[in-house]
């Protein structure tokens, strides 16, 4: 039997379930399309949440329990590619105009923060794995001090420069990512799926514990 809208306005069973299924479909349209997009890919598979390799990581901009869109997240980590890198919070030059070598002292005045920061869900994972991967120095963030100071000699005629730092490395890496979301459900309730966001390809400075100066001549 097929219920029809009476004529004082007011709501029918049929209506009802016809606008919830519409708004679940709805909503997990936009769920996928969301998991295409913040892959940074061209594909994004459904897969069945227990396939997903490790522990999920919720994401803060989003809580995790009641009704609407909710997003946790995994991450693989793989074939890191490293270059040394020297992160510069201050520099000074010393010119030595005299026929006869001088000493100058280097002092850092200026004071900068360095961090892998490549999202709030990730930052912590990448952190983990490049420091199991490429060196057990590496740290979330490192802010550089003021006032510390060192010598370094200026031969006659020449110009010195005094770097001030840490040491960092230039990490490119492959990541893929793994997304897992809850929506409204047709009748109630939560309808939970999971996304394989494919492979990509990113570079992050890493920076170290190890600050101090760094001499150079110009």
């Amino acid at each position: 039997m097929t219920m029809t809208t009476p004529p004082n306005g007011h709501r029918t069973r049929g209506g009802t379930l016809r606008r919830l299924g519409a708004l679940a479909l709805a909503t997990a349209a936009t769920f996928a399309g969301t998991a295409v997009a913040g892959a940074g890919t061209a594909n994004a598979d459904t897969i069945n949440c227990w396939d997903a390799p490790g522990e999920w990581t919720p994401d803060p901009a989003n809580p995790t329990w009641g009704w609407g869109n909710y997003r946790w997240y995994q991450y693989e980590f793989s074939n890191p590619v490293v270059t040394p890198a020297f992160n510069v919070s201050d520099t000074r030059i010393v010119t030595n105009q005299l026929g006869e070598p001088v000493t100058a002292t280097f002092t850092s005045q200026q004071s900068q923060t360095f961090s892998i920061d490549v999202g709030a869900t990730m930052t912590a994972k990448l952190t983990e794995f490049l420091t199991a991967s490429v060196s057990s120095s590496i740290t979330r963030s490192r802010t550089t001090s003021i006032g510390v100071a060192t010598t370094a000699p200026v031969p006659a005629r020449t110009t010195v420069k005094g770097e001030y730092g840490v040491e960092a490395f230039d990490v490119t890496y492959d990541v893929k990512t793994y997304q897992r979301g809850q929506y409204p459900g047709l009748f109630g309730g939560i309808t939970e799926r999971c996304h394989d966001d494919g492979p990509d390809t990113r570079t992050t400075n890493a920076p170290t514990v190890n600050e101090g100066w760094r001499i150079s001549a110009v």
